[in-house]
């Protein structure tokens, strides 16, 4: 049996996590705890553009939770999409707000072709709920794991700032076999 694709991540994310890792101070501390793989990344982190394998990033937020918790990974991964990520997608996200509404559920029922950006072998579906409520579905072949679907809570947290509202996203409900999880979001029109 051939073993699912694994998950992977743009090397912009490692240098974005880095640069959030010395703002908060906690680079020393990761560094110190890291696997072999994730100190090397962060001691010369990859390309931008090169895909790395998602575990590294998994396991970078798993630590920064054990070392300050669950909020300050949540941070971190939205500090790299808003100061790293962000500004290379905004001219494509804010396009998008033009044509479709500048609305939450633009970006979020959009996941798909922007998260292609960023991340590879990975699925997001989206539904609304409501008029400023929905859900996102992330799915992929290769079982994830706590770090990993920690992140994406930070990350689905920038949509609430390209659209000017107030909003939150739950924490995610992981399927059994770790290869989906649901998030639950919801925002405050201003």
């Amino acid at each position: 049996m051939t073993a699912p694709p694994p998950r992977q991540f743009s090397g912009l994310v490692i240098r974005g996590h880095k640069k959030q890792l010395e703002r908060m101070g906690l680079l020393e501390a990761v560094t110190e705890k890291a696997s072999p793989e994730l100190r090397a990344a962060l001691e010369r982190p990859p390309l931008s553009l090169a895909k790395i394998n998602a575990q590294v990033s998994d396991e970078l937020t798993a630590l920064v939770a054990q070392l300050r918790g669950d909020e300050a990974a949540r941070e971190m991964n939205y500090g790299t999409t808003r100061d790293t990520a962000g500004p290379m997608l905004v001219p494509m996200l804010q396009s998008l707000l033009a044509m479709f509404g500048r609305s939450p559920h633009t970006l979020f029922g959009h996941l798909g072709t922007i998260g292609a950006t960023m991340a590879k072998n990975v699925v997001f579906t989206y539904e609304q709920k409501g008029p400023t409520n929905g859900a996102i579905r992330l799915s992929h072949d290769e079982p994830g794991n706590r770090g990993w679907f920690l992140a994406w809570e930070g990350v689905f947290r920038f949509a609430f700032d390209l659209c000017s509202v107030e909003g939150e996203v739950w924490p995610h409900e992981a399927e059994p076999d770790n290869r989906a999880a649901l998030y639950r979001v919801r925002w405050d029109p201003k």
